[in-house]
């Protein structure tokens, strides 16, 4: 089944519901905030508990906690603030202890609060030149943040921070070769993470950084070649499922190595576990979305445009799917799962360096089989995670929008028109839905009592 992207726009009557004809232009300006609606009810704050990338270490987007957010409520989400920062944004928002964290490109991070969008703190890391790209983790009243130094060669110098997560200050930093677009795994007193850069023309020597949590010490390194001149990056989120560290591994630069383009499994000390490459590390059909475990099984996205399962045990191929995005273009998506839909996003379905709208496509698809049940075709891709509320409902950016999807038919059931387009993917908690866009504007949507029905916000769709 196919449900068009393309839209003719939201009537008035929703534009009149939520009375925020202009808003954007209204919030114009650093720091301004907007507030619409009354917000959510005060209990509900004290609940939410996003505090990384995917909101949990098995990278599994969903937030039991959050089941007013149905089906059946959720044509009644109302815009209850938001606020314009100064740089833009790609990392997915963190929603906890009643704030909202937020990461620039410019190397800023903020602290807003939850229910009114007033800021709390702000801190920039560096100078500006490094930009906050992946996803944080908060963990034991600590932000964990690495910075992306633009690519060079020979290859820059990037920052892995922890900061006090109530005050901003910095309590520790250690300064690399590489980037880092990881986001970082907190377990057992480690901070492990991604380290990138590896890739030609930079070759980088990367690979997965463990530092210690409280000192930021480096505790162990791994590798994907023991050879300097062949680089290696790892751009992928960190998993963990108690036992093994879990991600894919990005190409090298001159010969290659079994490790590359691979989907690694660690143990805790940073010994290889098992590793399984699905092409030649010299290709960029690199891992750079997160490594989804569910049910014995290591389900991820790669570049060459497979989705492919792996057994969690072993790192044994199950099974693997084209998804009809080109080789070397298959994205960034990472797979998520509700009841028997598991739903991820292609990469381009055209070359975006001859298609200024290369496409790209959302896919709902058995969860077992991976048969599709139904996609949205998009005009960019999906380059995060649809995040699941406890009431069972999607809720993914696609394009300038987030929508909230009934994850078995692909039915749009609300719909909120962006600034622009949004990197980041949303954030799924009690006291509602949180996203951000590449302009920097923060958006919080609330349960706040609507009437408008899931008609009214459908969009343009072709069967």
């Amino acid at each position: 089944m196919l449900r068009s992207r393309y839209r003719y726009g939201l009537i008035p009557l929703l534009l009149a519901m939520v009375g925020l004809v202009g808003s954007i232009a209204g919030c114009s300006g650093t720091g301004k905030v907007a507030p619409v609606v009354p917000t959510s009810p005060v209990s509900l704050y004290s609940l939410d508990d996003w505090t990384q990338f995917a909101h949990d270490a098995s990278r599994s987007a969903v937030d039991s906690a959050s089941t007013e957010l149905t089906a059946a409520s959720v044509a009644g989400l109302q815009m209850r603030w938001n606020y314009h920062s100064s740089d833009g944004i790609k990392a997915s928002l963190l929603v906890s202890g009643q704030r909202v964290y937020a990461f620039g490109l410019g190397g800023y991070v903020r602290a807003l609060d939850a229910a009114t969008g007033k800021e709390l703190w702000e801190r920039q890391l560096g100078d500006g030149s490094q930009a906050l790209a992946a996803t944080p983790t908060l963990a034991d009243g600590k932000l964990f943040i690495g910075t992306h130094a633009p690519m060079s060669v020979p290859p820059s110098s990037s920052a892995f921070y922890a900061l006090d997560a109530n005050t901003g200050s910095v309590l520790w930093s250690a300064t690399v070769l590489g980037a880092f677009r990881s986001a970082p795994l907190v377990t057992q007193g480690l901070v492990v993470v991604g380290d990138a850069g590896g890739d030609p023309m930079e070759c980088n020597h990367g690979g997965v950084y463990a530092f210690n949590e409280s000192t930021g010490q480096t505790r162990w390194k791994w590798q994907l070649t023991s050879n300097v001149a062949d680089g290696g990056s790892v751009w992928a989120p960190i998993s963990f499922d108690g036992q093994h560290i879990i991600f894919g591994s990005a190409e090298t630069c001159n010969d290659p190595s079994p490790l590359g383009n691979a989907l690694i499994a660690l143990n805790p000390d940073g010994s290889l576990a098992w590793s399984h490459q699905v092409e030649n590390s010299i290709s960029d059909d690199n891992f750079g979305g997160a490594s989804l475990l569910v049910g014995g099984r290591v389900i991820a996205m790669s570049k060459d445009g497979y989705l492919y399962v792996v057994d969690r045990a072993s790192g044994t191929l199950i099974t693997r799917r084209q998804l009809n995005a080109l080789d070397l273009y298959g994205g960034l998506s990472s797979p998520s799962i509700v009841g028997s839909t598991l739903l991820v996003g292609s990469g381009y379905l055209t070359d975006p360096y001859v298609n200024q709208v290369p496409g790209g496509r959302i896919y709902g698809l058995d969860a077992t089989s991976l048969q599709e049940k139904w996609h949205i075709d998009t005009s960019n891709p999906v380059s995060g995670y649809a995040a699941i509320s406890g009431g069972g409902v999607a809720f993914v950016d696609l394009d300038d929008h987030i929508d909230a999807l009934n994850p078995t038919t692909g039915t749009i059931l609300w719909s909120y028109k962006l600034s622009t387009y949004a990197y980041a993917s949303p954030t799924v908690v009690p006291s509602g839905v949180y996203t951000a866009d590449t302009n920097g504007n923060i958006y919080a949507f609330g349960l706040t009592g609507s009437t408008a029905s899931a008609s009214t916000l459908a969009r343009q769709r072709n069967s």
